[in-house]
């Protein structure tokens, strides 16, 4: 053995001694050590590249979500538009959606490029032509006369903007799919360099680890020790973060839970349920309006459990919107600073949640409904034909149709106005709603057109009988702006029978007996 070496050597044993490699041993390290660093040099840069990827991915997901959301509310202000040239909505409505179109365009992506300068120019072409068609339109509903000339004029524009804002998406995916090619060709050659690194590595270490293998087992017994400690480490940081991002997947299970239109009930307990989690499974009461929502640890616990803290849900103006989340226990539990900040951002998630079935109510209201009138619509309206003429084919159930039609109302609206024919319709509406049973419907299609769907019939009588008091419900004159008006109504209706195919066959043989009962022939349709 030999003994001076350059350097100090402090702790010298007859390890260490035994350790030293000879020259041709010092040769075979030398490589290996030379195979590793590239090996590694290798892997930092690939990691470098991973990093930038993510970042590059995380700022185009920004921009894909900013686009698809830039999508929605340019199809939402299409149908918006489509409802209104249908006289379903008002000029009003229409300028709400291209308001908040305009605010998704004005918001900014990762790239600090807002939505509408990230748009292409055809997108933004066919929005200008919109615009200034929109413009023009009228205030208020437009009437059937006004719905064809507007519709001719509307139509080809709003039909380019749908097809430019369906396109938005395209781009971005094509970006994004050469991206993840040229990606995918890096990492194949990476993979090739790291692979070849490797197994010359592997190699030369084989070579070593047979030449000195007595004096290296210890040392392998020390790495798969600190390969070990590290693995603990590893497993101990991993429990750190998964307690750390609870609330961000709590938020998201509820967030997707929204977006999917999950029961309310649902959506309270897992904000409840968050709440409770987040915070180490603390026993957590939410109470908004008539709703009790208990998180799975407040199940389990006992009733004579006390109120420790308690968080308002919302602002307290609505009650519909409000309520409060309570920490139940004994009155030795304490809320803790952390704590008292996850019930508060429970609290916001809670009013977003009510918040957002309250919009997908109304939403659902308007759809299904006359704006005028708040009757039924035809599309409502055919649904519930169609489910009773299932029911008439399983019990046999007698359903009828009565088709209404006003009489003198176009001379009403000619001479006193558009707002006074309104509350004419609005008057109408109320006494068939009072001229009917509970259980029948009454919709109207549009214009001076109604429909009543009555079931649940003894007979046909009961039929005639119904539109007996749908004609006398009119008999007396309607008192609107100082004025009176008088209107009458032309009714047909038909019993649906087996000859029926469908709600709409039904609704229009209702139509065709209204014609009759004017003594004019129907329009085909």
């Amino acid at each position: 053995m030999t003994s001076g070496t350059a350097g100090p050597a402090p702790r010298a044993t007859a390890a260490d001694e035994r350790l030293r490699p000879r020259w041709g041993q010092f040769l075979l390290a030398a490589l290996v050590i030379g195979l590793i660093t590239g090996l590694a040099i290798t892997g930092a840069r690939q990691a470098a590249t991973v990093q930038a990827r993510t970042d590059a991915l995380a700022g185009s997901e920004a921009t894909r979500t900013n686009i698809v959301y830039t999508m929605r509310e340019s199809l939402a202000l299409s149908i918006v538009v489509e409802q209104y040239l249908a006289g379903e909505a008002s000029r009003r409505e229409v300028q709400v959606a291209r308001a908040l179109l305009g605010q998704r365009l004005g918001v900014l992506g990762a790239d600090g490029v807002s939505a509408g300068d990230a748009a292409p120019e055809s997108y933004r072409q066919a929005l200008f032509a919109l615009d200034g068609r929109l413009g023009e339109i009228p205030s208020g509903s437009l009437n059937a006369a006004e719905q064809q000339m507007w519709s001719v004029a509307v139509d080809p524009t709003l039909s380019t903007f749908v097809r430019e804002s369906r396109h938005l998406g395209d781009l971005e995916s094509v970006t994004f799919r050469s991206e993840a090619r040229t990606s995918a060709e890096q990492q194949v050659s990476t993979a090739v360099r790291e692979s070849v690194l490797l197994v010359s590595a592997l190699l030369a270490a084989l070579a070593l680890a047979v030449w000195v293998f007595l004096d290296v087992r210890r040392y392998f017994r020390r790495v798969d020790a600190a390969i070990t400690a590290e693995r603990a480490g590893l497993d101990e940081a991993r429990a750190a973060l998964e307690r750390s991002t609870v609330f961000e997947r709590g938020q998201a299970r509820v967030l997707e839970r929204m977006a999917t239109g999950a029961p309310l009930h649902e959506q309270l307990y897992s904000v409840a349920e968050l709440a409770s989690r987040a915070s180490g499974g603390l026993p957590f009461r939410l109470m908004v309006a008539d709703r009790i929502v208990l998180s799975e640890s407040a199940q389990m616990r006992l009733p004579g459990d006390e109120l420790v803290a308690s968080w308002p849900v919302g602002d307290g103006t609505n009650p519909a919107e409000s309520g409060v989340l309570e920490l139940v226990g004994s009155l030795d539990d304490v809320a803790a600073p952390e704590v008292d900040a996850v019930a508060r951002q429970c609290c916001d998630l809670a009013a977003l949640v009510l918040e957002h079935d309250r919009s997908a109510a109304l939403l659902e209201y308007q759809a299904n409904h006359d704006a005028l009138t708040g009757l039924v619509n035809r599309g409502l309206l055919l649904d519930r034909i169609g489910e009773a003429m299932r029911r008439r084919e399983r019990s046999g159930e007698i359903v009828g149709i009565l088709f209404c039609d006003l009489e003198r109302f176009k001379e009403v609206n000619d001479s006193l106005g558009h707002d006074v024919g309104d509350d004419v319709l609005v008057e109408v509406a109320g006494r068939f709603r009072q001229a009917v049973r509970l259980h029948d419907t009454v919709a109207r299609l549009g214009g001076d057109e109604f429909v009543v769907l009555a079931t649940w019939m003894n007979d046909e009588s009961e039929l005639r009988m119904l539109a007996d008091r749908l004609q006398e419900s009119l008999v007396q004159p309607i008192s609107v702006q100082g004025k009176e008006v008088t209107v009458g109504v032309t009714i047909g209706h038909v019993v649906v029978d087996d000859l029926m195919l469908d709600a709409r066959t039904a609704l229009h043989a209702a139509d065709i007996a209204m014609y009759r009962g004017k003594g004019v022939h129907a329009p085909r349709g």
